[in-house]
């Protein structure tokens, strides 16, 4: 599949945020740190246990907790920013480049890019394939390749 290439102009008259589910108002993503031990698998693990809360890991390996929360200023009937370019905006959104949104490419799309996402259940298979060592460090695992592979497996099964 070839995908359109635009002229400077065609581009300068699209804005990347028409007809977008506006995924950075009803997610919020709070890095955290890439695990190395069996018990840092285990915090993640605990998180998971709470509604609304999945793990995302990206093709660089950085890690993040992913919450699906709508922010208090999303108006859900018009699908857009009650604050939007106020003085009460905050500056993340106002600074925020919607020409470089990892939010539209992973979290509106049918099949995520550049990362993965894993709910309880995709974590509770994906786990399987990390080994420890014998205190419990971790000392390998899958890639981000592999990872997408083997959980694309794991919701064929589920189906």
């Amino acid at each position: 599949m070839t995908k359109k290439l635009s002229t400077f102009e065609e581009f300068n008259e699209n804005y990347p945020c028409e007809e977008c589910s506006a995924p950075c108002c009803r997610y919020l993503i709070i890095p955290h740190k890439s695990p190395s031990t069996w018990m840092d698998l285990d915090f993640i693990r605990y998180m998971l246990n709470f509604p609304d809360i999945n793990v995302t890991v990206s093709k660089a390996g950085e890690w993040g907790i992913l919450i699906h929360q709508d922010c208090l200023n999303f108006d859900e009937k018009d699908q857009k920013c009650k604050v939007h370019n106020t003085s009460t905006q905050p500056k993340t959104c106002s600074y925020f480049n919607p020409y470089q949104c990892n939010y539209r490419l992973n979290l509106d799309a049918k099949e995520p890019n550049s990362i993965y996402i894993l709910d309880r259940e995709k974590f509770m298979h994906w786990v399987k394939y990390v080994k420890f060592s014998e205190n419990g460090v971790i000392v390998d695992g899958p890639s981000f390749e592999k990872s997408k592979e083997i959980l694309k497996k794991f919701e064929q099964q589920r189906e």
